[in-house]
């Protein structure tokens, strides 16, 4: 009794647990896809009670899987006071579990701080992920690797390579479909080529921005409203006020404190003519910046405080706002030498434009002489080439006539050979037959009988192939009916009523197989024409061919009366040695199956000597 009141609460352990792991899973799907839709505070809550319910049934796998959803929405909000924690959980779990996509997720997670605070640092890291995800199967990891390597070259200044690498991000995105990634990736356009290509820069704000709205993505929309005024501000100032008011009544209708906007309001303030304004707005930037450990955010809105003060004339409130600049500056670990850095790049690359410039100056009275005698010898070629082709076309032309006329000549040679072999066994036959009318012995009259059916088979195929086109194959299936009329008019004329089925459909045979199989069916009906349908007034033969696997199967039956065995014979008649003789020729095998209620024949062939 124990032991079943202890099997009976394993199975329902089990079962509790199976339900309470397809709750897990159920409801990280329902975050994900609300996460998709952009409703991204029901998604937050979803995964946040995800983790208390996975961390409450011990189950590693699905807390994990909380921690790194929780983590990215958290990261999206700016809310970075537990990401980091989270991140770090994720991936130690994920490390254990070898799961390197979910794994790379929170190792990208987790250089998200340091990216805020020193981008290049971070560099060599991302690169290194972004070789592990390179090769695996979930391209999904590789791009959003890709992704924060994009944004690092934007902060070193190194735009022509953040942008090849966005134009490869949408891409991917096209063949995925996947819209919002695409619209964001266009979103990340425009501020790539914010100083390059301002008109560019517009126009992909403008592009992606109803998309955000129709997916009421709101802390998108506020980024590329921000990024409009920003960068309309000092020549179109009304049209950029417009957004950035838009920009800052959906901020704090959904909460979301975004960093950047308050900043970029003081610049507009100022151009406006409002300076204690402005200095609330980059002070309330400030803040906002160094909770979310943006510090070049805490760094432009300290600038931009010191300007302000500096037009007021508060020498003591300007002086200490350029210190706090200075004092987040010397925060960032090897600022200088990041600088340093994309200065040193950039003049490569300024070194290298003028280097190259030199080069095609030097090399230009050279390379144009090099293109007139190249452009003349190409002409050259090309005229040779063309006169090649033209006289190669004329001789194929007339070859190809003389083959043709070869052919057709050819053709009606076969056709003439095949029509006089037809001809003269017609001549053969008929001098048997005249010579049959002679003979009184009936015996000697079938031998004549049967050597005349056995010619006139031959000379079927020679006229089957003077009246078809193609000599090495064509189907059989009239051939054979002739065949049968001409024998049962030889053997019976219309003395008995004999139905038959003949099927030879879709295959096709060559003279050399045509001549000896038409002998053996020549046997075959001979045979039940002058012995299976004795004292009968009707019967049935049936003949078919058909193909199994490789080898083609040819059945003859009648309903005659069989053959009656002579066991003192040990003599077979010509008939039989014709049947197995051409057979062996064939590279076949027959079997015999006699009984009172017919005969059966059972052939089988090579299919080197059949077509279908």
């Amino acid at each position: 009794m124990k032991k079943i009141f202890l099997l009976l609460s394993l199975i329902l352990s089990i079962n509790i647990s199976s339900a309470d792991e397809l709750n897990l899973e159920v409801n990280l799907r329902k975050g994900k896809l609300l996460a998709k839709q952009s409703k991204n505070e029901e998604a937050l809550k979803i995964f946040e009670a995800g983790i208390i319910q996975s961390v409450r049934e011990n189950n590693l796998l699905f807390e994990a899987k909380y921690y790194l959803e929780a983590a990215d929405m958290l990261l999206f909000f700016n809310r970075i006071d537990s990401i980091d924690s989270y991140y770090t959980k994720a991936s130690k779990i994920f490390e254990k579990f070898k799961l390197k996509p979910e794994s790379i997720r929170a190792k990208v997670g987790m250089l998200e701080l340091p990216r805020r605070t020193n981008p290049s640092a971070t560099m060599d890291q991302y690169l290194a992920l972004l070789n592990e995800a390179r090769n695996l199967p979930d391209r999904d990891v590789y791009y959003l690797v890709l992704d924060k390597v994009i944004i690092v070259n934007y902060a070193m200044e190194n735009y022509k390579e953040a942008i090849s690498l966005a134009h490869e991000c949408i891409g991917y995105y096209k063949s995925k479909n996947d819209s919002l990634s695409l619209a964001m990736k266009y979103r990340y356009l425009g501020n790539l080529y914010r100083n390059s290509h301002p008109d560019s820069s517009l126009y992909y704000y403008k592009m992606v921005l109803p998309y955000f709205y129709k997916l009421q993505a709101h802390q998108l929309i506020v980024y590329t409203l921000v990024s409009l005024g920003w960068a309309l501000y000092e020549t179109e100032l009304n049209t950029a006020w417009e957004y950035l008011m838009q920009a800052d009544s959906i901020d704090r209708k959904h909460k979301l404190k975004s960093t950047q906007l308050p900043l970029v309001i003081s610049f507009a303030l100022a151009k406006k003519g409002k300076t204690n304004e402005a200095i609330k707005r980059a002070k309330e930037s400030l803040q906002l910046g160094m909770n979310a450990k943006q510090l070049f955010i805490g760094i432009q809105s300290a600038d931009a405080l010191k300007e302000y003060y500096k037009s007021l004339k508060e020498i003591d409130s300007a002086l200490h706002y350029a210190e706090l600049s200075a004092i987040i500056n010397d925060s960032i670990r090897s600022q200088k030498q990041y600088k340093d850095a994309g200065r040193m790049q950039a003049k490569m690359e300024y070194d290298k434009e003028l280097f190259q410039t030199e080069l095609r100056q030097q090399e230009e009275m050279k390379r144009e002489k090099l293109i007139i005698n190249y452009s003349l010898l190409a002409i050259g070629l090309l005229l040779i080439i063309v006169f090649l082709i033209y006289r190669a076309y004329l001789i194929y032309k007339k070859t190809s006539f003389i083959i043709s006329k070869q052919n057709d000549e050819k053709t009606m040679l076969l056709k003439e050979i095949h029509h006089r072999v037809k001809n003269n066994l017609s001549v053969v036959s008929g001098i048997l037959d005249l010579q049959q009318r002679e003979i009184k012995d009936e015996r000697m009259q079938e031998i004549f009988k049967d050597a005349k059916s056995r010619i006139t088979s031959i000379a079927l195929v020679h006229k089957n192939l003077y009246e078809h086109e193609n000599f090495d194959h064509f189907s059989v299936q009239q051939y054979f009916e002739n065949l049968y009329k001409t024998i049962f008019n030889t053997y019976k004329g219309k003395s008995v009523t004999i139905q038959e089925k003949l099927d030879f459909d879709d295959v096709e045979m060559n003279v050399d197989t045509l001549i000896p199989f038409s002998l053996i069916v020549n046997e075959l009906l001979s045979n039940s024409f002058k012995y299976a349908f004795i004292n009968k007034s009707q019967g049935f033969i049936e003949m078919k061919l058909v193909k199994e696997k490789n080898v083609f199967i040819f059945i003859y039956r009648d309903d005659g009366t069989g053959i009656v065995e002579n066991p003192n014979s040990k003599m077979e008649g010509l008939g039989s040695l014709l049947i197995k003789g051409l057979c062996k020729q064939l590279d076949g095998k027959v079997e015999k199956v006699n009984s009172s209620n017919g005969l059966k024949y059972i052939f089988t062939f090579g299919g080197i000597y059949f077509k279908n």
